[in-house]
């Protein structure tokens, strides 16, 4: 039963156009034709992404690894294999070894770790 219904009129009268209003529904599929539609389902969308990107990100950050964001933790932390990967952002399933001889080499050109902030040029 409609606000209006309760409020005004218990049960449909006609004439009414609030009553007439308040009866008045929507396929789903018309509602994600329309902008404020698929704008709720891109929302619902990242509702459910985040039921399984939130945890992982909480997990990622309890072992001591800072994820870029949120987004795409779930998938970071199932295919990721190092500590370079997961704070990129990028997984490279099964180049481990190439990954690491990467890192290696800019650590040793460097001179510093990676994962240390860039310090800015005085």
């Amino acid at each position: 039963m409609s606000l209006h219904q309760r409020r005004t009129h218990p049960s449909p009268v006609d004439g009414c156009f609030a009553c007439k209003v308040s009866t008045l529904m929507l396929a789903p599929s018309v509602a994600a034709t329309t902008e404020w539609g698929a704008a709720a389902l891109r929302e619902k969308n990242m509702e459910k992404r985040w039921a399984a990107d939130m945890p992982a990100y909480r997990r990622l950050r309890e072992q001591g690894y800072q994820p870029p964001s949120i987004d795409g933790s779930a998938a970071l932390e199932s295919q990721a294999s190092s500590r370079f990967e997961i704070e990129s952002g990028r997984a490279f399933p099964g180049r481990e070894k190439q990954v690491s001889e990467a890192v290696s080499f800019v650590q040793e050109s460097i001179g510093r770790s990676v994962f240390e902030p860039a310090k800015a040029a005085q």
